[in-house]
C-alpha cells in the first residue's frame, strides 16, 4: 500500500511543528537520536535547537546511574519551561514504565519507553505533531509573536539538522544493542534487554550512506561490541571479520571502535588492527578496578591480573596503540587497600586516558542494596585521585607526539584555527589551518598544550 500523503495524514493546512530533540548519556544514545531524527523526516517537522522556540521537544534520555537520571530529568523540566510538548524517551523512559515510576514524573510530560522498537516513540511524536498542528500555528514565516522568520531552506536549525542527518565528518553506526552480562552496577540489560546485532549488509549499506556524505570517520558503537554477531548464530562472523569486510569496502573513511568489554580483546581483533591502516590504533576498555575482591563483587567476568595479560598484549600487538579505561571509585565494599590496587594497577599499564566514574548507586541493581556502602566524601576523593592520573597521562602523550606526523579528521573551526581529531584519539589543533578540510590529512605536531596537541599544516 502507498505511503499516505502527509496532507491526509495531518492538520494545519501545510503547517510545521517545531521540533527538538535532547539527548543524554553514551553514543548509543547519541545515535538512536540520529536515527530518529531520519525517520520524522516524513513529518511536517522543522528540527531546530531545543531552546529555539520548540513547539515538541524529545528527550532521550540515559539512566545508567543516579546522575544520568538527574540529566535525564533536569533536561525534561528544561524543555517544559519552554512551553513546549514534551516526550521523555529512551532507557530513562523505558525504566521509569518497567518500575511502574512513571508517575514521579509531571503529567505534562509523555513518557514513551522502548529501545529496541522505536515504533511507540514514532507514533507518539507522530500523535504530538497531529495534535499541534490541529490546535493552529502562526501564520507561516512568523513566529508566536507575528515576528518574521528566516525561510526554512536557511533557517539555522534546520542546516544544523542536515548536518546531524549525515554530512558530518564522525557519524557513529550502531551495529549491536543490548547486553547479556549482569554486572551488578548496571541497569543496562533490563532497559535494552539482550544482546543484538545488525547484520553485515545493513551495516555495509549504512557505512557507505555515511561515506558518500562526507564521513572521513565512521565510530563503530553499541552496547556491548565485543558480542557482535554472537546472538546470530555465527551467520554474522566475528567482530574482527567484520572490520575487515568494512575495510574492504573501500569507502576512504577510518573506523573506529567506541568502546569494548575486555572479553573482546582477542588476537585476531588485534591483529586485524594493526594490518589495516583504516583502523584507528585506538581502545576505550571498561577496567572498572583493579581488586579482584571488588571485581567479584561488580560480577566482572575477569580478574585484575587477566585484565593486565589482555591490555598488555593489546599494546604489544597493535603499533601506536592508546589506550583509555573506564574506572568506577568506590564500589560497595571498596577498601583503602582496594582503592590503592587500582590506582597501582593503571599507573602499571599503558594507560592514556581514564574516565573515572563515582559510584553512584543505581535502584533496581544488587549493588544499590549491598552493604558497606563507601562514603560520599571517599568516592569523590578517590575519583579525584584517579582523575588526577588520567589527566597526567593525556597530557604525556599529547607532549611525547611532538615532531610526528599525524592522520587527523577536520571536526570543527575555532579560534585558534581547526580543532580536528588524530586516528589515535589525540585532539589537535590545527593553527594554521582556518577552514574544514575533507577526509583524512596528515599534519606535524610541533608542540603540546596539556592534552591537546598543537599542529600545523605543512607548506
Amino acid at each position: 500500500m502507498p505511503a499516505k500523503d502527509s496532507r491526509e495524514v495531518f492538520p494545519g493546512g501545510g503547517g510545521k511543528v517545531r521540533l527538538a530533540f535532547r539527548t543524554t548519556g553514551c553514543k548509543v544514545n547519541q545515535f538512536d537520536t540520529e536515527a530518529i531524527l531520519e525517520a520524522v523526516s516524513d513529518m511536517p517537522v522543522i528540527i531546530c535547537d531545543p531552546d529555539d522556540r520548540p513547539d515538541l521537544v524529545v528527550v532521550n534520555a540515559c539512566t545508567v546511574t543516579m546522575n544520568a537520571d538527574r540529566d535525564g530529568r533536569a533536561a525534561a523540566f528544561r524543555a517544559l519551561r519552554t512551553g513546549a510538548g514534551v516526550i521523555l524517551a529512551g532507557c530513562m523512559a523505558t525504566r521509569l514504565q518497567d518500575q511502574g515510576t512513571a508517575s514521579t514524573m509531571p503529567p505534562e510530560i509523555s513518557i514513551i519507553g522502548g529501545t529496541a522498537d522505536r515504533s511507540a516513540l514514532l507514533s507518539g511524536i507522530r500523535e504530538r505533531v497531529r495534535e499541534i498542528l490541529a490546535s493552529g500555528l502562526p501564520e507561516p514565516g512568523r513566529d508566536a509573536a507575528g515576528e518574521a522568520m528566516p525561510p526554512d531552506d536557511v533557517h539555522p536549525a534546520i542546516t544544523a539538522a542536515a548536518t546531524r542527518k549525515g554530512v558530518r565528518a564522525r557519524p557513529l553506526v550502531k551495529i549491536q544493542d543490548g547486553c547479556d552480562c549482569r554486572c551488578t552496577y548496571c541497569i543496562v540489560p533490563l532497559v535494552r534487554g539482550a544482546s543484538t546485532s545488525r547484520s553485515i549488509d545493513d551495516i555495509l549499506n549504512q557505512i557507505r550512506r555515511a561515506a558518500d556524505a562526507g564521513a572521513a570517520e565512521i565510530v563503530l558503537t553499541g552496547v556491548d561490541l565485543a558480542a557482535w554477531g554472537r546472538n546470530s548464530d555465527g551467520r554474522y562472523g566475528r567482530l574482527d571479520e567484520l572490520l575487515v569486510r568494512l575495510t574492504a569496502a573501500g569507502t576512504g573513511s577510518r573506523f573506529r571502535l567506541s568502546s569494548l568489554e575486555p572479553h573482546g580483546l582477542s588476537r585476531e581483533l588485534l591483529d586485524s588492527m594493526a594490518a589495516s591502516p583504516d583502523i584507528c590504533p585506538h581502545l576505550h576498555i571498561p577496567m572498572q578496578s583493579g581488586s579482584d575482591a571488588v571485581l567479584a563483587r561488580m560480577n566482572r567476568p575477569y580478574s585484575a591480573g587477566r585484565f593486565a595479560e589482555l591490555v598488555m598484549d593489546a599494546a604489544a600487538r597493535v603499533p601506536g596503540l592508546v589506550l583509555g579505561m573506564d574506572v568506577i571509585a568506590g564500589f560497595p565494599g571498596e577498601t583503602d587497600r582496594d582503592f590503592l590496587l587500582t590506582l597501582e594497577m593503571v599507573q602499571a599499564l599503558p594507560t592514556t586516558y581514564l574516565h573515572v566514574f563515582p559510584y553512584s548507586p543505581r535502584p533496581g541493581t544488587p549493588a544499590a542494596a549491598m552493604d558497606d556502602q563507601v562514603p560520599d566524601g571517599t568516592r569523590k576523593e578517590r575519583a579525584r585521585a584517579l582523575r588526577q592520573f588520567g589527566t597526567r597521562a593525556r597530557s604525556a602523550h599529547a607532549l611525547a607526539l611532538t615532531g610526528s606526523t599525524v592522520e587527523v579528521v577536520d571536526i570543527r573551526v575555532g579560534s585558534e584555527g581547526v580543532e580536528a581529531l588524530a586516528a589515535d584519539y589525540t585532539r589537535v589543533f590545527v593553527t594554521n589551518r582556518h577552514r574544514i578540510l575533507d577526509g583524512r590529512t596528515s599534519v606535524r605536531i610541533v608542540s603540546s598544550r596539556g592534552a591537546v596537541a598543537i599542529g600545523r599544516q605543512e607548506e
